[in-house]
């Protein structure tokens, strides 16, 4: 009986605590909960509403100019002046354009090598007009250019490559007809040159490839002319060594090696030089009959081909 009595006590008292504990852990949830700070959300339509307002007073930053391509056909077909087509692309949230209209001079300068061009540039093609958003179009710039600068431009586009400078030239970006509130915007033109950098050290090293491999032509083209002229004084020696030995050359031989001899100086020569080489005892088909001019026809062949093989084989090197 006493058993079965504490056993129910036992009962009761860990019901007791156990319901305590669970008040307090309750009152703690609670009391925690209330001492956070209450965040206050915004409504959707005013997150946007900042976002447009902030675009609405920077388009510059959401208006970029992703490249220029550079035209230098119309140089090369004699026309003084060169072409910039500029990509825009539209970032904002707005339909955008550029007001500027078709021949409407461009504000500002444009450069090349530091220096201002001496024509003017105006705008001869406009496609950005109500671009929406992640829009991407052009707009074409013609740049005059005077006689002097076109062989310039001409001859740095193929060697060295674009030193044009768009940072002081001035093209404008609004919003479009149904934004008219957009505050109007300078494009950052020198953007669009971002890569020009690495594209010029392509070009400088296909004209050093070109420079390299028009200098090896030239040399083996120099090699040639010595082996050709080699070969021609070879002929000269031997029949020069008929005549040594007392003997006589025939006449034929003698024609054979005159020909050979105006054969290999034009294939290695302009004539110009071929007819340096050529003096008043040497004239082509012009053989003497006596044997005795004809041994100095012959060793005035070997001492001229001599000189030119000298002056060639120090051209070489």
């Amino acid at each position: 009986m006493n058993t079965l009595g504490l056993g129910f006590s036992l009962y009761w008292i860990t019901t007791l605590i156990a319901f305590v504990m669970l008040t307090a852990i309750l009152y703690l949830l609670v009391k925690g909960r209330r001492d956070l700070p209450v965040v206050k959300e915004e409504p959707h339509d005013v997150h946007l509403k900042k976002i447009a307002e902030y675009q609405r007073k920077g388009l510059r930053k959401y208006v970029v100019v992703e490249k220029c391509d550079v035209s230098s056909s119309p140089l090369s077909g004699g026309k003084l002046y060169i072409e910039f087509t500029f990509y825009v692309t539209n970032y904002s949230m707005f339909y955008i354009s550029i007001p500027a209209p078709v021949d409407a001079v461009i504000e500002g300068s444009i450069l090349f090598r530091g220096d201002l061009l001496s024509g003017v540039a105006k705008l001869v093609e406009n496609k950005v007009k109500e671009v929406g958003p992640c829009g991407t179009y052009y707009f074409t710039v013609r740049q005059w250019v005077s006689a002097s600068e076109a062989a310039d431009i001409s001859e740095t586009l193929k060697t060295t490559g674009n030193l044009f400078d768009f940072s002081k030239a001035i093209v404008h970006v609004r919003g479009g007809d149904r934004f008219p509130d957009v505050d109007m915007a300078q494009l950052d033109l020198a953007r669009g040159m971002q890569n020009v950098e690495f594209e010029n050290k392509v070009i400088q090293l296909e004209a050093l490839k070109s420079q390299y491999e028009s200098e090896i032509e030239l040399r083996q083209q120099r090699a040639d002319a010595v082996e050709a002229l080699t070969l021609v004084l070879g002929m000269a020696y031997s029949i020069y060594e008929l005549y040594r030995h007392g003997e006589q050359a025939p006449k034929d031989q003698l024609m054979y090696l005159d020909a050979c001899i105006n054969g290999a100086l034009h294939k290695c020569f302009d004539n110009k030089t071929v007819n340096d080489y050529y003096s008043n005892e040497l004239s082509i088909g012009k053989i003497p009959d006596a044997r005795e001019k004809q041994e100095g026809w012959v060793d005035a062949h070997c001492f001229r081909l001599r000189k030119f093989i000298a002056h060639r084989k120090e051209q070489s090197h």
